[in-house]
């Protein structure tokens, strides 16, 4: 399966917006969530981030029809293919409900 990189980040010293921690990773892969495993890492991360606990939490169902329906859930993957972090969105037009 060939894989589609929405964006990917490079690092440069002269970054506008420097930081105090060590740079960012030069080859991070920006793209959709595809696979089962990206799925379940996003729901992983969002445990690791907010606790186990948290129930607003979105599950790798919805993450998945999202993209379906026009929305996105995307990820930002270092070169070890691990998910740093993600964006989710959900959009929909007016037929869509009609």
């Amino acid at each position: 399966m060939e894989t589609t990189v929405l964006y990917t980040l490079r690092y440069t010293s002269s970054d506008p917006f420097p930081v105090a921690h060590a740079p960012p990773s030069p080859d991070l892969d920006i793209r959709h969530l595809r696979t089962h495993e990206d799925f379940a890492a996003c729901v992983a991360l969002q445990d690791e981030t907010w606790g186990a606990n948290f129930s607003e939490r979105v599950p790798a169902a919805i993450l998945k029809v999202s993209q379906r329906l026009g929305g996105v859930a995307a990820g930002a993957f270092d070169p070890q293919n691990r998910l740093l972090g993600f964006v989710f969105g959900m959009s929909c037009s007016s037929s869509v409900w009609a």
